[in-house]
Formats: structure tokens, C-alpha cells, sequence
């Protein structure tokens, strides 16, 4: 094993000869701790849409367009901003009354979950 003089006066002789000693640059490369940002693991969200009678009460005041907003068109609008903000996760929907039935399966995809979610009716 070489000596710790040794090694610098062969490493400034190459350096003066235009080499450079890739080996001990390497060495030396390795010994830096790189951590990457964790990646965010994504969940499943479903999101479940009430399309019972009760949800066609229109008192939550005007919407966007000035017309009354029923609890309906206020729960779509909710879980479609809902699947737009979360965007590591994969969103779904089911809605239900008297039974329950898929209307989007999990997805990636935000505009496939808004456009399935705005089919919904009561």
C-alpha cells in the first residue's frame, strides 16, 4: 500500500502531464453521499358521489352561473377538484343511492376521472 505522500506526488505529476488519475478520481467520486428526494408513493382514492333524491335540494346558495347550487352539482364539482389536486394518486369514483355503481375505476388519468364524474346524474 502505497503511501498518502506517495499518492499526491503521483497524482500532481500526472495533473503536470495532462493526465488525469481516473482511478483515484473515481475513488474519491464514491466516497461523496448523494440522497435523492424520496418519491411519493401514491394511494387509491375512490371517491363515493350520493345520487339519491336528497342531493337535488337546491340550498347552497347561487353557483358559478348565479342559479341556486343543489348538493349534487356541488359534490361533482368538489370530488372533480378533488381528483385534479391530488396528482400522485390514482382517483376513482362510485356513486350510489340505493345501490352502488363504478362509474371510473382508479386512474392517472384527470381528464378521464372528470369526464366519467361529469356523466354522473342523479
Amino acid at each position: 500500500m502505497k503511501a498518502p505522500r506517495e499518492i499526491l506526488h503521483e497524482r500532481l505529476a500526472a495533473r503536470r502531464a495532462g493526465w488525469l488519475d481516473v482511478r483515484s478520481d473515481l475513488r474519491h467520486f464514491a466516497l461523496i453521499n448523494y440522497t435523492l428526494p424520496p418519491e411519493r408513493q401514491g394511494a387509491d382514492l375512490i371517491v363515493c358521489l350520493d345520487t339519491s333524491s336528497s342531493m337535488a335540494i337546491a340550498d347552497l346558495g347561487p353557483g358559478a352561473t348565479g342559479a341556486e347550487l343543489d348538493r349534487f352539482t356541488a359534490a361533482r364539482e368538489f370530488a372533480t377538484a378533488f381528483g385534479r389536486d391530488n396528482r400522485h394518486d390514482r382517483v376513482g369514483a362510485v356513486v350510489f343511492a340505493r345501490y352502488a355503481d363504478l362509474v371510473c375505476p382508479p386512474t392517472l388519468d384527470r381528464a378521464v376521472f372528470a369526464e366519467l364524474l361529469g356523466r354522473a346524474q342523479l
